[in-house]
């Protein structure tokens, strides 16, 4: 009546009346600790040098108490980090900053990480810088980009853009949770728009 099935990489429970899907995933070993008489620019450097090679990178912007996301218009209009697809030889965080740039009008090139939980390797293919910022994107000439939502708590899962979607385990969602957690109230609304 009972069946277990064991592969390298996914445990399956038949029984009578329904099943139980349970992935297994590597844990990545958790990145070296920065030495506290780092400066500013070596923080920067030792951070990104524990950034993957990947195809495609994005930024999302902590501002004014939440972040930014950009609206696009896929099959619906959905939520995307600032980002794309690899240029030449770009690294992940030259790749992040153009796209941002042409996204969202903001050079973030000069801009220097402080913490490795600013970096989210959503997939083999695919980061996600969190970047704190003075001022809201701006529209661009880039028709892609509808205009911009400013989140205060994370949005609904089904309104991510794919390469953020939450069923891919990417940890996307509770890596901005974390990030929001200080500005997430009750009274707030949790979602404006600015076109």
């Amino acid at each position: 009546r009972y069946k277990l099935h064991v592969t390298a990489t996914r445990y399956k429970l038949h029984a009578t009346s329904y099943t139980l899907h349970a992935t297994c995933h590597k844990v990545a070993a958790a990145p070296p600790p920065l030495p506290a008489d780092a400066t500013p620019q070596q923080r920067h450097n030792l951070i990104l040098a524990e950034v993957p090679a990947v195809k495609g990178a994005g930024i999302v912007l902590l501002h004014n108490h939440g972040a930014w996301l950009a609206r696009m218009m896929e099959k619906r209009e959905i939520l995307a980090d600032f980002g794309g697809k690899r240029e030449k030889k770009e690294t992940a965080w030259e790749m992040a900053c153009r796209e941002c740039k042409e996204e969202g009008h903001l050079d973030l090139s000069e801009t220097l990480l402080t913490s490795p939980r600013q970096v989210l390797v959503c997939s083999k293919d695919y980061v996600v810088f969190f970047v704190p910022v003075d001022a809201a994107p701006q529209k661009t000439k880039d028709t892609k980009i509808l205009g911009f939502t400013h989140v205060t708590r994370p949005p609904p899962a089904d309104d991510l853009h794919t390469r953020l979607y939450e069923k891919y385990n990417s940890g996307f969602l509770r890596r901005l949770g974390e990030h929001l957690h200080l500005a997430t109230r009750l009274s707030q609304s949790p979602i404006k728009e600015d076109d």
